[in-house]
């Protein structure tokens, strides 16, 4: 269950079974991998919804985001490998020294 090394996103879906709405297995996985995997870090300062998260296993941030806003609790949450160190510093107003600290 844990993330594997070519991943790079984990998208969850709500599904509709005999009527009830559900989270599919991405979304139940994504779910696992925030409460037993991975550190958290910080939540946007902007709308307070997508969350920074750590991989101290594979040294990789990755990014919780709700993709159905429109939904009520934003739907299923996915996860999103972030590459571009420059990104986390904007989005969740952290520097370079901030990530060191965070990683140690």
């Amino acid at each position: 269950m844990e993330i594997r090394k070519n991943e790079t996103e984990i998208i969850g879906r709500l599904i509709n079974e005999e009527g009830d709405i559900i989270f599919d297995n991405a979304a139940k996985r994504v779910n696992f991998l925030v409460s037993n995997s991975l550190k958290k870090i910080k939540s946007d300062e902007e709308t307070g919804w997508d969350i920074l998260y750590y991989d101290i296993r594979s040294d990789n941030f990755w990014e919780l985001i709700y993709n159905q806003s429109h939904l009520h609790s934003g739907g299923a949450p996915s996860l999103y490998i972030i590459k571009n160190k420059e990104d986390i510093y904007i989005k969740y107003d952290l520097t370079k020294d901030d990530l060191d600290k965070i990683k140690d």
